[in-house]
């Protein structure tokens, strides 16, 4: 086996585990556990100042809660706009790959300051956060997904033939 077919088996597995963690991830995000960090981040997000502290918080989860349920719609006043956007570019660069992912996939974010995100968000060092998340969120706009086919094409294939390859275990 020549080091070029070693280093290719290598990144299928590794895509294959990184696909199993993000479908771990989306599971635990619907066990009680996460629901209720969830409701408790919800409760908080009117507050001016919370989600400043909430984008600071330790725990990876109570950040992802805050990322995926952040809220930016045009009539919300306009001191709470401005502090979830600065949380929102905030949770942007978390060094945990789920926090990133969870804004990928949020919907409730005001279509044109999403569309900045995801500009930043498609080039996301992380494959599960631009492809996964913005492919999965029906806000991402077409040009980003559109851009995302035609640069990302060879990990999308892998990530397809990987995918096929798992189905019948299922």
């Amino acid at each position: 086996m020549s080091f070029k077919e070693i280093r290719e088996s290598f990144n299928q597995v590794k895509i294959a585990a990184e696909l199993a963690q993000c479908q771990a991830l989306i599971a635990f995000m619907e066990t009680p556990e996460y629901q209720k960090i969830e409701d408790d981040v919800e409760k908080s997000l009117n507050t001016p100042g919370k989600l400043k502290e909430l984008a600071k918080d330790k725990n990876w989860m109570v950040r992802a809660a805050l990322a995926e349920k952040l809220k930016i719609t045009p009539d919300m006043p306009e001191e709470l706009v401005k502090e979830a956007k600065k949380v929102a570019e905030k949770l942007l660069h978390d060094h945990v790959w789920a926090v990133r992912f969870a804004i990928a996939r949020n919907s409730s974010i005001e279509p044109n300051f999403f569309k900045e995100l995801a500009e930043k968000l498609k080039m996301d060092k992380d494959w599960r956060v631009a492809i996964l998340g913005l492919g999965t969120n029906d806000n991402t706009p077409k040009e980003i997904t559109d851009w995302m086919e035609e640069n990302k094409k060879g990990l999308l294939e892998r990530l397809e033939q990987i995918i096929d390859f798992m189905s019948p275990l299922r």
